[in-house]
């Protein structure tokens, strides 16, 4: 006997059984049946006429109240409860009858619906149906063990040690567990499942941002599956197969492409993403970092296309704040005139940033305003390794930033505007134009280049500064002296912006300074104006003690 005829002949005994059990059934309930009929067949009908002339006799007798004696309500005993013999229930059902058969009625419903659980697990599954639907989506779908049904805690086939790999081969997903649930109508035909949702636990999810175009074909074919849920997993991002970040203990719920949530902890801190909209056309994009209290919102357009997506994007961190309209085609976000706002700034910008195949931007910043004050007051609240983290650029970010600052706000109006080209390239970054308007004082222009490397971070500059009124700069410092001043200045040297300290490596006027005046100058600006990192470097007290210092020698 081979496995199927063995499988065949347990369900056909069970069936035999479960057949004789209902005919015991039914022939207890025909004796009850029958029990109850000759009962009522039997029973008397009473003379009604002779019931209504006693009542109406007592009645007439109730009329006179003053003939009629109250008898002592103590005196009457009444009969025991418990001797009183009602007309007796089993006469009618035949109680103990009844319990047994309430008994079997649940017993049947009981094994009927655990025979009816079990069915599936007389059908075969093969892996073959499972290659071929991954293959649809082109993919390679590998299982360790065969594919198996359980009804615990709801009916669903179980897949064990599941690998997912795209057409390059590489691993998208590996899951120890995969539950697969089956609607309990139509167990009978495995053919007729209708599976309602997929369900994986300690999953590990990749995904390379290099191969984007290949997700969204992805996407693209999933509008038929079923809803999926993902808990405790990690989802991996990788780049060019270097791992770029993960988002950790992350739950998925993805219930069509309009309806997605994925929750989980990414940079320590709880990140909340969902995707809301309607026929499969997602509308709404929201991501949150609750500590950090970052947001990022996207309302997508009706009027985008799968070519053209066009909508409006807010990002809000504390009290900075990005609004934009948008356009997204060929891999680029395209801006115009969207807005920019935080405690220390306000404008516009316009411009594009670029993802594939590396990520690029080229944006043009106009600002109305920019607050010097309150920049200085954050800046002097915050550790000096932070600001030197800060200053490292990470290598993968490029591209080009044009600054238009119409109006710089400061206690000293030291600096009126300014304007800048500003190019990061591979983790270095480029000055390559800024203009500062000094207002009557003059100007200054400076160029260089900020390079950066595990060990080190330094600026390499070179600067003119060019002085119109000279008695407003001796007014403007506080130097009282005959001796007069350069009208034009020209310096260059390497600031190190790990350790802050300055060196010069040329200053002239209308003459080149010796090596002397050089290192005297050197040492003053280390002493006044680097002591204490960017704090004291943007001190305008400090500077002005500098100015006169040095003028003085």
């Amino acid at each position: 006997m081979n496995y199927l005829k063995f499988k065949r002949y347990i369900f056909s005994t069970l069936l035999k059984d479960v057949n004789s059990f209902i005919q015991y059934q039914l022939k207890i309930l025909r004796r009850l049946v029958n029990k109850s009929y000759n009962l009522v067949e039997n029973y008397k009908i009473p003379n009604f006429s002779k019931v209504f002339k006693y009542i109406n006799h007592k009645i007439y007798k109730l009329n006179d109240f003053r003939s009629y004696k109250f008898n002592d309500f103590r005196s009457y005993k009444f009969n025991d409860f418990r001797s009183y013999k009602f007309n007796d229930f089993n006469r009618i059902f035949g109680l103990k009858i009844f319990k047994k058969f309430t008994v079997y009625i649940i017993s049947f419903i009981f094994f009927s619906i655990i025979i009816y659980l079990n069915i599936p697990n007389f059908f075969d599954y093969e892996k073959s149906l499972l290659n071929k639907t991954c293959r649809n989506f082109n993919l390679n779908c590998i299982t360790e063990s065969e594919i198996g049904y359980t009804f615990i805690p709801t009916p669903r086939l179980v897949l064990k040690n599941l690998t997912i790999q795209d057409s390059k081969k590489r691993t998208i997903a590996t899951v120890p567990k995969v539950g697969i649930k089956i609607s309990i109508h139509k167990l009978i035909n495995k053919n007729k499942f209708n599976f309602t949702k997929i369900v994986a636990k300690d999953s590990e999810i990749n995904l390379h941002l290099d191969d984007i175009q290949e997700y969204i074909k992805f996407i693209e074919k999933i509008n038929f599956i079923k809803p999926i849920t993902i808990q405790k997993g990690n989802i991996n991002f990788f780049n060019f197969n270097e791992k770029i970040t993960t988002i950790k203990k992350a739950s998925i719920k993805f219930k069509s492409l309009d309806d997605i949530i994925i929750k989980g902890n990414f940079l320590n801190d709880e990140l909340i993403f969902s995707l809301e909209g309607s026929k499969n056309k997602p509308e709404v994009f929201l991501l949150k970092l609750v500590e950090s209290k970052f947001l990022v919102k996207m309302n997508i357009s009706e009027d985008s296309t799968k070519e053209k997506i066009q909508g409006d994007v807010l990002l809000k961190k504390n009290k900075h704040r990005l609004r934009a309209p948008f356009s997204y085609r060929n891999n680029q976000i395209f801006f115009e005139k969207a807005d920019i706002r935080n405690e220390f700034l306000n404008g516009k910008f316009d411009g594009f940033i670029k993802f594939l195949p590396f990520f690029d931007f080229n944006l043009d910043v106009d600002l109305k305003g920019f607050n010097f004050k309150r920049f200085y007051t954050s800046i002097s609240n915050i550790d000096k390794k932070k600001i030197n983290n800060f200053l490292k650029i990470n290598y993968k970010i490029n591209g080009d930033i044009d600054f238009n600052v119409d109006k710089v706000y400061s206690k000293y109006d030291l600096i009126n505007s300014f304007e800048s080209n500003i190019k990061f390239s591979n983790g270095d970054l480029l000055i390559e134009k800024m203009l500062l308007h000094l207002g009557k004082l003059g100007a200054a222009d400076l160029t260089g280049v900020i390079k950066n490397d595990e060990k080190f971070s330094n600026l390499k500059f070179e600067n003119n500064i060019y002085i119109d009124n000279e008695k407003y700069f001796n007014r403007k410092f506080g130097i009282f002296s005959d001796t007069g001043i350069f009208e034009n200045l020209h310096l260059s040297g390497i600031l190190d912006l790990t350790n802050f300290t300055l060196r010069f490596s040329e200053i002239s006027s209308d003459k080149k300074f010796n090596e002397e005046q050089i290192s005297r100058i050197e040492k003053e600006f280390n002493t006044y104006m680097l002591d204490n990192g960017l704090v004291s470097l943007f001190d305008f007290v400090r500077f002005k003690e500098f100015m006169k210092s040095i003028i003085s020698n």
